[in-house]
């Protein structure tokens, strides 16, 4: 038998809650950047359009996932369809029942609340209402494999791509991508920058040479889609309008917050070689045309993002 402590309730459960927000799409959408019927303007709001997020549950957690008491306790904690699983009691051996329902509630507000604080700026895009659903539907797909909750979100970006009830604003998961390399970046090690003399101070046929290693903390996202210029806009709503162009954002943190920098696919696709071991000498040599390698090595050693030089074998 398991026993389950009394818990008070902290909120709303967006597990039970969030099929009914999507149901009837009652969700606030709360920004100016989601994109019309032509994906241009940024200006239009999200659609919910689906009866409903959840599918049918079984009749008990034991039959939901094969009978063992683990298995049946977290299918149960992330799924309200679920009953109390059997032989849970409370600390005076009554059959746990609402007491459960309670920490099932604490369990999926708590995760909500992660993934709030993790995807700011999706939240700020689709509302709070539509957020907290698709949240909900989120947890209960995808609980948690790791116990820190700073690290809980990891598939949530790719979950987003998918989730037809935010196929109205297409580039939603390339700004949850970016959310969470902020975030990656901000709970990424410390590493000591090089001296940017010790690179000036080279001859140019060892320059040639040399393979760059970048700070733990660096982050490349790569998108169709404005990122940096839709990501800036949420921060500061003075930020100029985004135009429909594609758009890769530079993820560092040169010292104890993590800074973001706008970039074009080509420099995305430099710096992508030079994360991969490219050597300086190929940087430049296959370089597109009106793109410059030194401006891009200019602004990764102004962001203490190089922390090696390593030459080539």
């Amino acid at each position: 038998m398991t026993t389950l402590a009394n818990d008070m309730p902290r909120s709303a459960d967006p597990l039970s809650r969030g099929g009914a927000a999507l149901a009837t799409g009652s969700a606030a959408h709360a920004s100016h950047l989601a994109p019309d019927r032509q994906g241009a303007p940024f200006n239009a709001t999200p659609t919910p359009a689906v009866a409903s997020p959840t599918e049918p549950v079984a009749r008990s957690a034991e039959a939901a996932t094969g009978g063992t008491a683990q298995s049946a306790f977290r299918a149960a904690l992330t799924d309200p369809g679920l009953p109390a699983p059997v032989g849970l009691t409370d600390g005076a051996g009554r059959p746990a029942g609402r007491r459960f329902d309670v920490y099932r509630n604490n369990v999926a507000v708590g995760l909500a609340e992660a993934l709030e604080q993790g995807f700011p700026t999706v939240r700020k895009l689709v509302g709070d209402v539509f957020f907290r659903a698709m949240a909900g539907v989120y947890l209960r797909a995808q609980p948690p494999d790791d116990p820190r909750l700073m690290l809980y979100g990891a598939g949530f970006p790719g979950f987003v791509r998918g989730f037809k009830p935010a196929a109205s604003v297409p580039y939603l998961a390339s700004v949850a991508r970016l959310d969470l390399a902020i975030r990656q970046s901000y709970h990424a090690a410390d590493a000591d920058p090089v001296d940017p003399g010790a690179l000036a101070a080279l001859p140019p046929h060892r320059l040639t040479m040399l393979r760059l290693r970048v700070a733990p903390a660096l982050r490349l996202v790569k998108s169709r889609w404005p990122i940096h210029a839709i990501w800036r806009a949420n921060q500061n709503p003075a930020a100029p309008k985004p135009e429909p162009v594609a758009q890769a954002a530079l993820v560092s943190r040169p010292a104890f917050d993590p800074v973001v920098d706008p970039l074009t696919p080509a420099q995305a696709l430099l710096l992508d070689g030079l994360m991969q071991g490219q050597t300086l000498g190929a940087l430049f040599a296959t370089a597109p045309q009106g793109t410059d390698p030194a401006a891009l090595l200019g602004l990764l050693l102004a962001r203490n993002a190089i922390i090696a030089l390593d030459p080539a074998p």
